[in-house]
């Protein structure tokens, strides 16, 4: 059936809640009062869920060709390798690692809530989030759980389709939450991801990809751990309500400020379709403010006590103004030391190598941290930009899986014992190996080759080796301690606890190194 005759069989039972069905981006704020409530899953109603249930089953029971059906609306965020024809406009055009991709999701949730709302019935529909900040509802809504709702996905982990909470360390809210600049040109730093110049580039996750998107992926695993699959589980939705929220939160508390100012950013137009199958547009500057979108959320967590810096004569305005990606033409990636693991699989078991640079990879190491002459390059209006400077990281090469295993991994320098193995807050935390960031491409359909293709995991270590440093806790061989990060037991847990996956996805690794980037 096409989209047009679909879209006439549809018009006539919709046509009652036309108001609340406005397609066209301009009209969307339009859809609902300011005073629309997205609430948290844990605080819905039963007849609140049944309409939630009722419409996803409508939506899977749509042909696939059909804008409003589940695989069809699944697809705009990604599709598998071997998709069967054809490709549709928008299919496999999700923005990760890039400074779209919070107002990309924010503008996907809009119009798979207006589908929702059509097919269930009632225009009134809200989305709910999933609070995984609070260690109290870390687990899955419960009608998630249940085999017999459309919810339910059996391709979860087998511990979190059992009830059991995401690992705690899959969330890092603080680390989020204090950053103070919304993207950089540069790798590692701000809440909306790198700086690219154009909307099929994937640079570096930012921190909250980083800090909590990504891992909660990966701590569900199954379809939700690959971008090609993820929007294919119901729980995806609540996940990214949840990370628009976290946004909404952070603007909040600067007031609206700290956003880029770039037209590519704020004009960069987005195909989506909606309840009628028609398609639309969204840009970056229509998805700013989510009272003028006519929601908010039932409540927003705390904020820390922070200092912000703002650029002189831009109030609001982020520090660096032109879009730079990668590294500058001086820097040069050294490999200072290498290493082949005790073993080839990355297990429940901590994995440990010894890392030993030779004498100019030791004093590399010395430099980082240390005052440099800044390398300048020329930006918008002549004004000059400071390039990035000398960086360490931990490389994991030659990664290999099946498929999303369903946990994530946490790298550690010179970790005394397990008990010092905190995540984002302890001294020796470098970084985390996630799973989902590794699985596909974005923002394109650039979809990876069938099979177990071999992967590289980039850990920046830097700051580690300069905190290290100053505790005096930096000697000159660095220990790397991999760890595994999976679903946690419940206290308390009513019956039998849930057995662990008898044959859990295998992981592979090849060498570990360090990697030394500077001029």
């Amino acid at each position: 059936m096409s989209l047009d005759r679909f879209a006439l069989s549809r018009r006539a039972w919709l046509s009652s809640a036309a108001g609340a069905l406005v397609l066209l981006p301009g009209q969307m704020a339009r859809a609902q009062a300011p005073s629309a409530i997205r609430k948290n899953a844990y605080d819905l109603t039963d007849l609140e869920w049944t309409t939630f249930e009722r419409g996803v089953a409508a939506m899977k029971r749509i042909p696939k060709q059909a804008a409003p059906s589940w695989d069809f609306q699944a697809n705009m965020h990604g599709y598998p390798p071997g998709e069967p024809g054809p490709i549709l406009a928008g299919w496999h055009t999700c923005q990760h690692g890039n400074w779209w991709f919070l107002p990309w999701h924010r503008a996907y949730l809009l119009y798979f809530e207006k589908i929702i709302r059509a097919y269930s019935g009632d225009p009134g529909f809200m989305l709910p989030y999933w609070d995984w900040t609070r260690p109290d509802q870390q687990s899955l809504p419960a009608r998630f759980l249940n085999p017999d709702s459309p919810l339910y996905d059996g391709s979860r982990a087998s511990e979190i389709n059992g009830g059991w909470p995401i690992n705690e360390n899959a969330v890092s809210w603080p680390v989020v939450a204090g950053q103070t600049t919304f993207s950089t040109p540069t790798k590692g730093s701000g809440i909306g991801s790198q700086r690219v110049t154009s909307s099929g580039d994937e640079g570096s996750h930012g921190a909250m990809e980083t800090y909590c998107h990504d891992l909660v992926h990966d701590s569900i695993g199954g379809q939700m751990g690959n971008p090609d699959t993820a929007a294919r589980d119901p729980i995806f939705w609540l996940h990214h309500a949840n990370v628009d929220r976290l946004w909404s939160a952070w603007l909040r508390a600067r007031g609206g400020a700290f956003l880029p100012r770039e037209a590519i950013w704020l004009n960069t137009p987005f195909l989506f379709y909606g309840p009628l199958g028609r398609s639309g547009y969204m840009t970056t500057a229509q998805l700013l403010n989510t009272e003028t979108l006519g929601y908010r959320y039932q409540d927003y967590p705390a904020m820390p006590t922070m200092v912000i810096a703002m650029v002189p004569g831009a109030p609001g305005q982020d520090a660096t103004p032109v879009p730079v990606v990668g590294a500058s033409p001086q820097e040069k990636k050294i490999t200072i030391a290498s290493a082949l693991p005790p073993r080839a699989e990355l297990t429940s078991e901590p994995l440990t190598v010894m890392l030993t640079p030779d004498a100019p990879g030791k004093a590399r190491i010395g430099s980082l941290g240390m005052p440099m002459a800044k390398a300048l390059i020329p930006g918008e209006g002549g004004a000059a930009i400071p390039v990035e400077g000398a960086t360490l990281q931990i490389v994991i090469d030659d990664i290999r899986f099946d498929q999303s295993p369903g946990r994530f991994y946490e790298a550690y320098i010179n970790l005394p014992g397990q008990a010092d193995a905190g995540g984002p807050g302890s001294l020796y935390f470098a970084g985390s190996i996630s799973f989902f960031s590794l699985s596909a491409s974005h923002g394109g359909g650039h979809v990876m080759g069938d099979g177990p293709a071999s992967k590289s995991a980039v850990i920046d270590a830097t700051e580690a080796v300069v905190r290290l440093r100053a505790a005096g806790k930096l000697v000159d061989d660095l220990k790397v301690t991999l760890i595994e990060r999976s679903a946690r037991p419940r206290r308390n847990i009513v019956g039998a606890p849930v057995q662990a996956q008898l044959h859990p996805p295998r992981v592979t690794i090849g060498a570990i190194r360090l990697q030394y980037s500077g001029g």
